[in-house]
């Protein structure tokens, strides 16, 4: 009787890893075939204690563009264009022609379309849950080898349109969700829909200056990750010295 418990369960537990599988290889392979999407994305992440909206659109080969209350991004198959609304000042940087068919935007859940690689994930299990209001399915995925520190993705998606919904990120104490709304699939772009023109009052940043050793650091202000405004000049004031260690988590 044990045995047969045990048979059964490592059964389910084997047609369960499959239908996850299943799932997310089908929901890849919609993606993989459509020509282009567009909709708008939330980020929302506990460091920082931050939630922005960004309108989206992509067409391949390799255009697309994304915006925000804050910044603009253009790609036009030739020129990247990045244009900060606050600060009203945009740049433009050369791109060679990118030849691995790879879409540079990040939008966890669409690898499978931007040309992203697939094969450091695996797929464990799949569930039903309710996401940002919506029922849908919520497959489980995890690196492989040993990643330290662990880090735990779900990724949410209606079984019914196969569409993404959303993605969530967890390492340690720190989280990281992204929510999908008003997706369209093959929306009908064109090449000429990210052609980025420059506002009449907005001022070209200088990339190119480089601060040589000696020179005296530039300003700049940012969020610290309880969301404390943290300015170089003012802690220069309180300290001889300031080290400074720039990452990026996600």
């Amino acid at each position: 009787m044990t045995i047969g418990i045990f048979l059964a369960t490592f059964n389910m537990l084997n047609f369960q890893i499959e239908s996850a599988q299943t799932l997310f290889d089908r929901v890849n392979a919609k993606l993989a075939s459509a020509k282009s999407i567009s909709g708008v994305m939330i980020e929302k992440t506990n460091f920082g204690k931050t939630s922005t909206r960004y309108e989206f659109a992509v067409l391949k080969p390799n255009y697309y563009k994304i915006k925000s209350k804050q910044n603009e991004k253009y790609y036009d198959g030739m020129n990247v264009y990045w244009y900060n609304k606050v600060e009203n000042e945009y740049s433009i940087s050369n791109v060679i022609k990118q030849t691995n068919k790879r879409i540079p935007i990040k939008l966890p859940g669409f690898e499978s379309f931007t040309g992203q690689s697939l094969d450091y994930l695996v797929v464990r299990s799949v569930k039903d849950t309710i996401f940002n209001g919506r029922s849908c399915k919520a497959i489980s995925l995890d690196y492989k080898g040993i990643v330290q520190p662990p880090r735990f993705n779900t990724f949410f998606v209606d079984p019914k349109t196969l569409m993404p919904l959303g993605w969530e990120l967890r390492q340690e104490d720190m989280w990281e969700i992204t929510i999908y709304e008003n997706l369209r699939l093959n929306p009908p772009l064109k090449p000429s829909d990210f052609i980025w023109k420059v506002p009449s009052s907005a001022r070209l940043k200088n990339v190119n200056a480089q601060i040589k050793i000696g020179d005296k650091a530039p300003d700049f202000t940012l969020k610290g990750p309880n969301g404390e405004t943290v300015s170089l000049n003012k802690t220069l004031t309180k300290s001889k010295a300031v080290l400074i260690n720039f990452w990026y988590y996600g």
